[in-house]
């Protein structure tokens, strides 16, 4: 175990690897037969879109997570939001992250069944371009959200889903892409679905491998 070490490169083949790290200004070599590139990543923040950091009530899917922990611990009030909605690939499949993340989607729907559980009569939408729910536990999670009551709405990248709020979250509106219909959802809790990042540092070690 190497601690405070960073990984420069590596080098030979499957089997027989030389890999070239750096400890307080020294450097190794150390030959391993295999490789588990194990980086982690980062999560990509809102950066204000859909007024987050500007109205209360929103956060982002991380931010759920700590809070729905801190209540199922019993260290925290419970969070029964009558309305709750879910904004899917925020920051993500357009231009500068122009792929999906793959855990958004069940991260939502598994964080949706918890507000329900919660609350059985919170109105909880999930607004997405698409549900990514691959592989029978996934499929089977989605088709429990539905049964529970999470409702799912699709919207157009192109017109994205509308905040209104003076200083909280009061309700998100969009077009339905499929209707035509204007559709409005009251709420007091959006949740914005965050993809994850690479961390700094990383595109050389993937490079070399």
């Amino acid at each position: 175990f190497h601690s405070q070490t960073i990984v420069l490169r590596i080098d030979g083949d499957p089997g027989s690897f030389i890999a070239h790290l750096r400890r307080a200004g020294e450097e190794l070599a150390v030959n391993v037969g295999a490789v588990l590139l194990a980086c982690g990543a980062m999560p990509v923040l809102p950066d204000g879109r859909f007024r987050s950091r500007e109205l209360t009530g929103v956060i982002n899917q991380l931010e759920l997570e700590t809070k729905l922990k801190k209540i199922e611990a019993g260290g925290s009030p419970p969070l029964e939001p009558a309305g709750a909605v879910f904004i899917q690939c925020v920051a993500a499949r357009d231009e500068a992250r122009p792929y999906c993340s793959t855990i958004c989607c069940p991260t939502a729907l598994k964080n949706a069944l918890r507000l329900k559980a919660l609350k059985a009569d919170a109105r909880v939408t999930v607004l997405h371009r698409g549900i990514m729910a691959p592989g029978r536990a996934l499929e089977e999670l989605y088709r429990r959200a539905m049964a529970a009551g999470v409702r799912f709405h699709l919207y157009d990248p192109e017109q994205p889903p509308e905040i209104t709020g003076e200083e909280r979250i009061e309700s998100v509106s969009l077009v339905d892409p499929l209707s035509g219909r204007h559709l409005t959802f009251p709420a007091d809790l959006l949740v914005l679905s965050i993809p994850l990042k690479t961390r700094p540092g990383m595109a050389g070690l993937t490079e070399s491998l």
